[in-house]
């Protein structure tokens, strides 16, 4: 099977520079766009399920992705709370830029380098909690029969909206180096990875980081 992993369009928050965490926000104009764009160029992939973060933002990518599929039909849609986006607690909707800060942490810069060296209130989710659980989302799922190629079958394809967070703590255990959680930057809005298992549930990591959109349209808001 193959995964196509997708981090959500862009949201006002996005583009305010503030931590969205589990805040449901939905996407704004641009986002919308930017999803709609992802969706024509993987209008001919035919995909057997889409699986999504529960959180508006991502099922409206999913949502616009597939609006513009012309070969799945109505593609089956399951929520899962395995790729939810991390939890930042009290710090939710507060400013991350230079120019609008509002974070009471010392040492929040090393949020884009190392997550797990930042000192997140008591009410946060630990960033290893979302690398476990996003790890077991992705072992249950390879794991799935029904997605499993069978002879003389074409391979499964599975949608997957998340978030940037999240999308980096479940891809870790591919990386070459799962040490650099961020592997060079946020992921981009609509970004897509795509990631393949055989059935005996080897997974490897076929492409990172894909912009199916002008790249002249990337927003880099966050910067490691």
């Amino acid at each position: 099977m193959r995964l196509y992993i997708m981090r959500h369009g862009e949201t006002d928050s996005n583009r305010e520079k503030r931590l969205q965490g589990r805040v449901d926000n939905p996407l704004n104009e641009n986002g919308i766009k930017l999803a709609r764009e992802v969706g024509r160029e993987l209008k001919d992939i035919r995909f057997s399920l889409w699986i999504t973060s529960p959180l508006k933002r991502a099922v409206q990518t999913g949502e616009a992705v597939l609006s513009e599929n012309k070969v799945s039909g109505n593609v089956p849609m399951e929520k899962d709370e395995g790729i939810i986006e991390i939890s930042f607690g009290s710090w939710e909707g507060l400013g991350c830029g230079k120019d609008n800060f509002e974070i009471d942490c010392d040492n929040f810069s090393d949020f884009y380098k190392n997550p797990e060296l930042v000192s997140f209130p008591k009410d946060a989710e630990k960033p290893s909690d979302v690398k476990k659980r996003t790890l077991e989302f992705l072992k249950r799922t390879v794991a799935r029969e029904e997605l499993k190629t069978k002879p003389g079958e074409p391979e499964k394809n599975v949608l997957v909206t998340t978030h940037g967070f999240a999308m980096r703590a479940l891809l870790n255990s591919l990386y070459e180096d799962p040490s650099d959680f961020w592997q060079g930057r946020v992921p981009a809005n609509c970004a897509v990875n795509i990631v393949e298992a055989d059935n005996s549930g080897n997974i490897r990591l076929l492409e990172r980081d894909v912009i199916y959109y002008d790249k002249n349209e990337i927003k880099d808001y966050f910067r490691p």
